[in-house]
């Protein structure tokens, strides 16, 4: 059963592996960060202010995937990847160094 259901052909088990790792990985925490996020926006705003933080993100995706459009072009799907990895890392990574608001 699960042979016909996967078609992974014999070494490529680790390849796999890895490759479900990394997305699970990146997965949970996309589920963590954004649960995160919005709990911090619904503490310190209304809900009423969600749909326009909604928006904004939403504006703000298009801009990411014009700037991703442009990476790909520029060094390859490959490289890009990495480099989308590394920037959406050092974005987090720098709310912790911020200053947090009053």
């Amino acid at each position: 059963m699960p042979r016909k259901l996967f078609d992974v052909r014999r070494g490529e088990h680790a390849r796999v592996a890895r490759a479900g790792g990394a997305l699970f990985a990146i997965l949970a925490g996309f589920t963590l960060a954004e649960t995160a996020r919005d709990s911090l926006f619904l503490s310190s705003n209304g809900a009423n202010q969600l749909a326009i933080a909604y928006l904004a993100l939403a504006g703000m995706a298009v801009l990411a995937l014009f700037a991703n459009a442009w990476i790909v072009r520029r060094v390859g799907r490959r490289n890009a990847l990495v480099v989308t990895l590394a920037a959406a890392a050092v974005g987090t990574a720098s709310f912790f160094v911020l200053p947090r608001s009053p």
